[in-house]
């Protein structure tokens, strides 16, 4: 759990895969970074994430 400032914040989501006791798990980073609104926001709420792993 994180704690942020209220406002606007642009988003991007990474994956991957990150060695954890000898098995790979899927991993998400989600980068946040604080921007002044533009307009109305613009977002895909069903967009699908999806990272296969390696170890099963």
């Amino acid at each position: 759990m994180i704690e942020i400032e209220n406002g606007w914040y642009s988003i991007e989501v990474l994956g991957g895969e990150t060695l954890q006791d000898s098995y790979y798990e899927p991993t998400f980073e989600f980068v946040l970074q604080k921007t002044e609104r533009k307009g109305p926001a613009e977002f895909d709420i069903n967009l699908d994430f999806k990272i296969e792993s390696t170890t099963y």
